[in-house]
This record gives C-alpha cells, sequence and structure tokens, in this order.
C-alpha cells in the first residue's frame, strides 16, 4: 500500500479543503494510505483527523525554516512514497522538506498566486514557487487557464500535469428543471468570502430583481462582515453563513 503524506497550511473553509477530503476519504479504495500535515485550528480539524490515518497540525505562523525543519522531521516518521502539498505555503515548504529525499512531490496551488493580484510580494511568493517546482516536482493545473499561468509564472511545461478537480457525482443526481419552477426562484452561491470571489456582483444582482427571486450565499471568510454589511436591506438576500453538509441546499435551488 502506498503512502501518501498530504500537507496543507490551512485547514479552515475553502474549495482546496473540500477537495482535499475528497482525496482522504476516497484514495484508500485505490490502495493508498493517508496522512496529513494541516493546521491546528480550522472547519475541516475534526473531518481530517478522522479520515487520516494519521494527522499533525503544526502552527502555519512560525518561521519558514522552522515548519521545514517539523515536516521533515514527519517525513522521517512516515516514510511516505507520495508528499501532495496544498495551496502555496505547503507547496513551499513540503517541497523543500522532502528535496533530497527519494518521495514523489506533487504540488497543487489550487488556484492560488496564479491569478492573484501582483505587487512585491505576489511576485516574491511566485519566485519562490518557480524556484521549488523545477526539478522533480510535478505541479497540479486545475484547469488550462491555470496551466498558462503556470508556465507564464515560469514553472516547466513537462512537470505540470493539468488535473480538474473532482465531486462525487452520487451526490448530485441529474434532475432536468422540466417547465418552469414555481415562485419563489432560488438563486444559490456557495462560496469563500474572499475578494477574488466577486460576491458584490451577486449581492448587486439581487438589489435588481424582485421578492421573486430568492438569493443564498453560503460560505465564510474575511469578507463576511463587509458582505453581510452591504446585504443587510436587502430582502430577497439571506446569508447563512458556514455549513459542513449543503447537499439538500443544491437541491432546493434552481439556479446554482
Amino acid at each position: 500500500m502506498k503512502k501518501v503524506l498530504h500537507i496543507i497550511s490551512t485547514s479552515g473553509t475553502g474549495g482546496a479543503q473540500t477537495h482535499l477530503r475528497d482525496l482522504l476519504k476516497f484514495l484508500p479504495e485505490k490502495g493508498c494510505a493517508c496522512y496529513l500535515i494541516g493546521s491546528k485550528e480550522g472547519h475541516y480539524v475534526n473531518e481530517f483527523s478522522e479520515l487520516a490515518e494519521k494527522d499533525f497540525r503544526l502552527d502555519w505562523e512560525q518561521s519558514i525554516p522552522g515548519l521545514i525543519r517539523q515536516v521533515k522531521q514527519i517525513i522521517q516518521e512516515v516514510q511516505p512514497d507520495v508528499v501532495h502539498n496544498h495551496l502555496f505555503k505547503a507547496c513551499f515548504v513540503g517541497a523543500r522538506a522532502a528535496k533530497g529525499k527519494n518521495i514523489k512531490v506533487i504540488n497543487n496551488l489550487h488556484g492560488e498566486l496564479v491569478s492573484a493580484a501582483g505587487g512585491f510580494k505576489m511576485k516574491l511568493y511566485r519566485g519562490l514557487y518557480r524556484f521549488v517546482s523545477k526539478k522533480k516536482v510535478t505541479s497540479i493545473a486545475i484547469s488550462k487557464f491555470h496551466k498558462k499561468e503556470l508556465i507564464e509564472m515560469g514553472v516547466p511545461d513537462k512537470n505540470i500535469a493539468l488535473v480538474y478537480n473532482g465531486i462525487e457525482l452520487s451526490k448530485f443526481p441529474y434532475q432536468p428543471l422540466g417547465k418552469k419552477p414555481e415562485a419563489p426562484f432560488r438563486i444559490l452561491c456557495v462560496a469563500r468570502l474572499h475578494p477574488c470571489k466577486g460576491l458584490e456582483t451577486f449581492i448587486d444582482a439581487a438589489k435588481l430583481l424582485s421578492e421573486e427571486y430568492q438569493f443564498e450565499i453560503i460560505g465564510d471568510g474575511p469578507l463576511k462582515n463587509e458582505l453581510e454589511s452591504r446585504s443587510k436591506n436587502v430582502s430577497n438576500l439571506k446569508m447563512s453563513g458556514f455549513k459542513m453538509n449543503i447537499i439538500e441546499d443544491y437541491k432546493k435551488a434552481h439556479l446554482v
């Protein structure tokens, strides 16, 4: 059985975390034993702990050299065949910690850094990612656009694998909409509350439509207070916060 050590710098809310949860859930069916290095807090801490063979929780606010030393120690203990890193900080730390060892290293930015705004800090991060991604590291691109951006960042084409994010299809049975549904028409958005998601546009769209159209945002993130303030007097919009299980919410929606 292959040992896969997943490393992620935050166990909070986001697409990277839900993707990792699914990997931890289904990789054992493919003959993989999954271990995890995550953070001490976050919505997914307990679920990660239940799904992984063993989980290690680090303080990701400490120095990078300190993180690399700790991850090296865990790699020595687990002896993984594969180190799979998720999000920028984990990609850098995990790749450096596995350097010089006979371990397959996979980096998945999940879009982070790829389409983010510029500035010196972002240039530095992209340079660091390029530094750890040139030799014996496979970078996952989650779309053709992201692959193009990774190449422009300086990651060699031969080191990039295009792998789309998957979903558990059995949870989303196909249901044709058929005739026009009765009011209210439910419009759902599930997202991390972050500037890159453009949720202000979703709220502004709700303002343009009548009570016949009911809008809902499910998610949590740094823009929570700002978006709640923006939607305060929008009677046909509901902000529901973070939910772990949202399958029924999807089923009730007419448009996602």
